[in-house]
């Protein structure tokens, strides 16, 4: 692995990056890993899709197996993110025999390295079960989402009661003021990776050169979505991989299906436009491999990095849905029925079907029923032109309060889950959260890419809206605050015109 020797990786760690599928460093772990492998103070800039986890954890795998430190913490923004953490630190760390712990579900909690949720972190100090003194190197990762939804309080504690003698990591999506406060006052000579930039003359932005697609897919459904896009787009593109062992895999399993293409990894690219099934480590590699008129899979979490390396890279990102395909039209239809038993009052229906259930089975009235529904309702991505729209309302924790804007709010919501402007009704801006109606499709992809994102500095929670605003825990009596509150509806030219609810038919 000449690229991770010449940054001094080399022997059981260098095969353990092997075996994970790490063939080159990214930008960003090629200038963190020299920097923290000689146990250097660090402000990391960046997110997921830059390699940041390897820019930290390579080199403190490193130190921990060299004997240099025994213990490292990293805390996460979340539960879900702390698990991410510890199962990439553990792959990492298996080959130099660097366990991994985690504070996390189906996790043991002792290792050398020990990852955290940041919510939890208080509690089990509080508990003694999380102890700071003996911690060797501290890593706080999404900084900026911590300080948003946990408080500035939990990383004051931190920093100030590691060791003074401890390395300190912080790694964020942004610099804000209370961040550079803390790295002032508790991160001594800390390097910052990217270079702070310096402040610029004031100028008009470049204009974009080009547009690159995007779809929103996990990584268990990529494959399925790539096979789609591809058979969309008449086959013959060149998809690039992070690395040449997931490339031949891929392409391995594209040929099983019949689809021909050409795969390769993204050191082996080509001049554009290609399709990416992973979003590339940074600008230059989106604008030469991927390109004007190319397209790319990334996770729902990856979001700002793309944002970032494609504004560098003077290119403008479009959302496009994955393409649907019957079984998720018949889930929607599910869901509709589920929502339905759950919120309906069917009690008066059940009066109606009460003599069927000596002829029938429960089983077979529901599937007539459905049968004669059907006739008079589409199934989601059925729906006939003209035909009402069904809406359904959801909950996202932020507010009028966090200065956000209805337009905002729609713009985050057509990026993160790739749906149309016109599946979303009307938003409703509250002082510290907002109602915002969707086509009842299409919520649950918006609840799955919505939730644990980042918007104006806050990490967000997205459900249904399933109890009245006077009911929801933590909300603020009626009457109070009702000056802040204001309802906007989406004027025309931002998706159409809004649509009242419908229940249906």
């Amino acid at each position: 692995m000449a690229g991770f020797a010449e940054l001094g990786i080399e022997g059981a760690l260098a095969e353990s990056l092997r075996a994970a599928g790490y063939e080159t460093p990214t930008p960003l772990q090629r200038a963190a890993i020299p920097v923290l492998r000689r146990g250097g103070n660090v402000v990391l800039r960046g997110s997921t899709g830059a390699g940041l986890t390897g820019a930290y954890g390579i080199p403190l795998i490193d130190r921990i197996s060299s004997g240099s430190i025994r213990h490292a913490l990293v805390v996460a923004a979340s539960s879900e993110r702390a698990a991410d953490v510890a199962e990439e630190l553990a792959r990492l760390g298996r080959g130099a025999s660097v366990r991994v712990g985690a504070f996390a579900a189906e996790w043991a909690e002792e290792g050398a390295i020990t990852v955290v949720p940041a919510p939890s972190v208080m509690e089990l100090l509080e508990q003694s079960r999380l102890k700071l003194d003996g911690v060797d190197a501290l890593v706080i990762e999404g900084a900026s989402a911590i300080l948003s939804t946990v408080g500035v309080e939990l990383m004051e504690t931190l920093l100030a009661n590691v060791p003074k003698e401890g390395q300190r990591i912080i790694a964020t999506v942004e610099l804000t003021p209370e961040i550079d406060r803390l790295v002032e006052a508790h991160v001594r000579r800390a390097l910052h990776i990217p270079p702070r930039p310096a402040v610029p003359e004031a100028e008009e932005p470049s204009a974009p050169i080009g547009r690159v697609r995007y779809t929103i897919a996990r990584e268990s459904e990529k494959l399925r979505t790539l096979s789609l896009l591809l058979r969309e787009r008449g086959g013959g593109e060149r998809v690039y991989a992070r690395s040449a062992i997931r490339a031949k895999q891929v392409a391995d399993e594209l040929a099983l299906r019949g689809i021909a293409a050409e795969v390769r990894s993204y050191a082996e690219q080509e001049a554009g436009p290609g399709v990416g099934y992973d979003v590339p480590f940074d600008a230059e590699t989106l604008a030469s491999a991927i390109g004007d008129g190319g397209a790319v899979l990334i996770e729902a979490k990856e979001v700002p990095h793309l944002r970032r390396i494609a504004a560098e890279a003077r290119l403008t990102i479009v959302p496009v849905p994955p393409p649907a395909t019957a079984s998720e039209q018949v889930q929607a239809f599910r869901e509709l029925i589920r929502r339905a038993a759950r919120d309906e009052d069917i009690e008066a229906q059940m009066l109606v079907i009460a003599p069927l259930l000596e002829e029938f089975t429960a089983a077979e009235i529901a599937a007539a029923a459905i049968a004669l529904l059907r006739k008079r309702t589409p199934m989601a991505g059925e729906r006939a032109k003209g035909a009402p729209q069904t809406f359904v309302k959801l909950f996202i924790s932020i507010g009028e309060k966090d200065a956000i804007s209805a337009r905002e709010i729609v713009g985050a919501i057509t990026g993160e889950s790739g749906i149309d402007g016109t599946q979303i009704g009307r938003v409703d801006v509250r002082d510290a959260f907002s109602i915002v109606e969707v086509e009842s499709s299409v919520a649950e992809r918006v609840i799955r890419s919505m939730n644990g994102t980042s918007l104006r500095g806050r990490s967000l929670r997205v459900d249904y809206d399933r109890k009245p605003v006077g009911q929801r825990r933590g909300a603020a009596p009626r009457g109070a605050g009702e000056g802040r509150e204001r309802v906007v509806r989406r004027p025309r030219g931002e998706g159409g015109p809004p649509r009242p609810r419908r229940r249906p038919e």
